[in-house]
């Protein structure tokens, strides 16, 4: 005895040392973390430094204005020129050298750089051909400036400017008086030319948008030098002699009482006119109105605008038509293939993008700036209200970046939930910072194998929890039962696959709170020991689980008056013990899947008494027709999963109509056919019906279905039904909306008629219909949500769709 208790010390005293040793190096880590980060400042502070001293020499740190004296006096000039791709180059010049060396230099150091000029910022000036031979210093670029480059595309030949460039200094002249017809024409603010053809048409001022810009992007397009908005259309060799300004209206104010006389032409547009191609078409615009499409413009001109034969879009509809065009190609490019075309007579269903809620897009930015390890977030969240805080919290647990380091931000919140099912990083360690939270009520600690007894301590001090979840944790003892047994308000204990034994039980219910009402003890060692304490420790347990022990006398649970729900799946449960129970008063939950030990019609014998409105059945190979017979006295049942009981056949299930409350029935995998069907057609409250690997056919499913009047969910997975399930059936069943016609005869023909039914979700996984059936039905029912479509295949001859069949 005194050796087991020795070695007991030692083991304890290890495992305090382990993890001592454990907590002084995450101490460790963590101060060479803050080291690491202080270094890191320093040296992006030296760096900055470093770069100072580069940009200004040591000479000129004393007296800057000495500094750039001295600069100038060596004759240098210091230039930081900005590429196009963003990096930005330090380059010396001599004082005297031409600028044309400066872009000799950015074309050898970047080759591949389209034609270019250079943009000084301020004073904004554009260097082009004629200051190329200048020096830096008389261009005022001493003793430093920044340029950047700009891309240019260079005109072709033979083609001239038609504005020259203005010289920075000199004002803009309006044009002069004489050459506004003041006396004839009523002047208004006029057309603006600086605007590019794409803004024009955004705003409305060209309607015929279309045509204007292919027109525009023809190679006779040329954008005047000195003025970045107006265009020309054709080839002059005239040199310009004017500076226009921002032009004047040529129509009269009121369009209604314009002349019918030709009308009169700019300046500007007669000296944009070619010799002998007379005056210049007018643009369509808001004031003049569009084009006449039927006037005949001379040979030399370039018509602008085709007849209108109303076939075209109009510009009302060029807007919705470039963005349904570019939804198209964003759609395209996520599924990386095209589009398939539409079927004739049917379009295509709008796809819209998965565009994330703003309130997910904030939560994962919240998340990724608390648990980033160099932001070092040092701020307390206590302010956040508990809804927003268990949910930073659980996509913390989610992506597994929740430590205890993190949990101290909420300390001051008042979280009542908190669910760590399944995190592997939930230790002993991050259990300790729930201190701190005194109003948590609901606990879920599902699968954390890390955790220990002494690491549970903690739920001692969360007096207000009332929902406690240990499953699967596997090191969980008879001890950690001492730190729960101090929660008053404690209701539901869930302790599946613990260490759990009689010892720890009776210790723990001798002082459980009367508020306990829901015990799982799943796949734990406790035995009917246990049992007979239940009803003078937890009187009013409403829910128990034993399933997977060792009890096979649950006579006990007899006098627990409140209890409606009770699992023994997988038990060595008496056939006593279950006619103890046949007499319980509020039993309504009864599972016995599984269990071996009693035959399955006598078991269904002695609960038939039972107030059951759920009834999991006992072994398969054990229940038969003769079972079935007692279920009928079950008339509160609302479900029955009769899935794989081969043994029941269609004599037995004319003891179903009964059961006139029963809204689930799934009879999958048994020998019934179309006579056993005609039995269910009394169960008016039936909901859901599944069907899947029976013999049954088109025409008894039709009838069967159509006398259910509240059918939900129907499965036909595996049978040999085809079209005429639908046409007569299906299509009758309008509150159906989901259905499972897997791996059946259905084709094309008979979707069809799925169409008049509001479906919401369809399996059509190895049927026989096509991929433009599944699209016609898709664009015909914009209830579905769902569907299934994958390994379709043709029928053959002898798979022959009934539909198809000859009457």
């Amino acid at each position: 005895m005194k050796a087991s208790r020795k070695e007991l010390e030692e083991q304890q005293r290890e495992h305090l040392a382990q993890e001592a040793k454990a907590e002084k190096q995450n101490k460790q880590k963590e101060r060479e973390l803050v080291l690491q980060r202080i270094a890191d400042d320093r040296r992006s502070v030296q760096a900055k430094i470093q770069w100072a001293q580069i940009t200004d020499p040591p000479a000129a740190q004393g007296h800057r204005p000495e500094g750039r004296a001295q600069l100038a006096s060596d004759g240098q000039c210091l230039l930081m020129i900005r590429l196009p791709s963003g990096q930005c180059l330090r380059e010396r010049f001599p004082a005297d050298c031409p600028l044309q060396h400066v872009t000799q230099r950015l074309s050898t150091l970047h080759p591949d750089l389209p034609p270019f000029t250079l943009l000084q910022g301020f004073p904004k000036r554009r260097f082009g051909p004629a200051e190329l031979p200048c020096s830096l210093q008389a261009l005022g670029l001493t003793p430093s400036a920044t340029l950047c480059v700009l891309a240019t595309e260079p005109l072709p030949s033979g083609t001239c400017a038609l504005a020259a460039p203005q010289a920075r200094d000199e004002p803009l002249q309006p044009p002069g008086p004489q050459a506004l017809p003041m006396e004839e024409h009523a002047w208004g603010r006029g057309e603006i030319l600086s605007l590019v053809p794409e803004q024009a048409m955004a705003e409305g001022m060209f309607p015929e948008a279309e045509e204007l810009r292919l027109a525009l992007s023809s190679p006779a397009r040329r954008v005047v030098p000195g003025k970045p908005g107006v265009h020309v259309l054709w080839e002059s060799t005239s040199p310009s002699h004017h500076r226009w300004g921002q032009g004047q209206r040529l129509t009269l104010e009121n369009p209604e009482q314009a002349p019918t006389a030709p009308t009169v032409c700019s300046p500007l547009a007669e000296e944009l006119s070619p010799p002998g191609s007379g005056p210049a078409p007018l643009l369509p615009s808001p004031s003049r109105g569009p084009v006449e499409p039927q006037h005949q413009w001379p040979a030399e001109g370039n018509r602008l605008r085709a007849a209108d034969d109303g076939r075209g879009v109009g510009p009302s509809d060029l807007p919705g038509a470039v963005a349904q065009a570019a939804e198209q190609r964003f759609h395209n490019a996520l599924r990386g293939q095209e589009e398939p075309a539409p079927l004739p007579g049917h379009k295509n269903p709008p796809r819209l993008s998965h565009v994330p809620p703003l309130f997910h897009t904030a939560l994962r930015a919240a998340v990724a700036l608390l648990t980033a390890p160099r932001k070092q977030y040092c701020s307390s969240l206590a302010s956040l209200t508990p809804p927003l805080a268990e949910r930073l919290l659980a996509d913390m647990i989610l992506h597994r970046r929740l430590r205890p380091k993190t949990l101290e931000l909420f300390f001051g919140c008042h979280i009542q939930t908190l669910v760590l099912s399944c995190y592997p990083y939930a230790t002993n360690e991050l259990l300790r910072q729930l201190r701190a939270f005194q109003s948590l009520r609901h606990l879920s600690l599902v699968s954390c194998s890390l955790l220990t007894d002494q690491g549970l301590s903690v739920v001692r001090h969360l007096q207000r929890l009332q929902h406690l979840n240990l499953s699967a944790c596997v090191k969980l003892t008879d001890a950690c039962l001492h730190f729960i047994k101090g929660l008053p308000h404690l209701s539901h204990l869930t302790l599946d696959q613990t260490k759990i034994s009689d010892c720890g039980m009776a210790d723990y219910l001798h002082s459980a709170p009367s508020a306990l009402s829901h015990l799982s003890l799943n796949r734990t060692a406790i035995t009917e020991r246990t049992l007979r304490l239940l009803p003078q420790c937890a009187p009013g347990l409403v829910l128990l689980g034993l399933k997977q022990t060792e009890i096979s006398d649950f006579s006990a649970l007899q006098q627990l008056s409140h209890l409606h729900t009770l699992h023994l799946d997988d038990t060595r449960v008496s056939q006593a013990s279950l006619a103890a129970l046949a007499s319980h008063p509020a039993l309504s939950t009864l599972t016995l899947s599984g269990v071996q030990s009693v035959d399955g019609d006598r078991a269904l014998q002695l609960v038939s008494g039972l107030p059951l409105a759920q009834l999991s059945l006992p072994s398969r190979h054990t229940v038969t027709d003769s079972g079935l017979h007692f279920l009928c006295r079950l008339e509160g049942l609302l479900e029955l999963d009769l899935t794989d009981f081969t043994h029941i056949t269609d004599e037995g299930l004319r003891h179903l109509p009964q059961l006139h409350r029963l809204r689930r029935l799934s009879l999958c995998n048994t020998p019934v056919t179309d006579s056993g069907l005609q039995h269910l057609q009394g169960l008016q409250h039936l909901e859901e019906l599944c069907l899947d690997r029976t013999a049954v056919s088109s025409a008894g499913v039709a009838r069967c279905i159509t006398q259910l009047p509240l059918l939900q969910v129907l499965g036909l997975a595996s049978t040999p039904v085809g079209d005429s399930v639908v046409r007569l059936g299906i299509s009758h069943c309008q509150q159906l909306h989901k259905v499972n016609l897997s791996r059946t005869r259905v084709t094309d023909r008979g979707l069809r008629y799925l169409r008049q039914v509001p479906i919401a979700q369809v399996n059509l996984d190895g049927s026989g219909v096509t991929a433009a059936g599944v699209a016609s039905l898709l664009a015909a029912c914009p209830s579905i949500v769902s569907i299934r479509a994958s390994h379709l295949q043709a029928l053959s001859p002898e798979q022959l769709s009934d539909e198809e069949l000859p009457s």
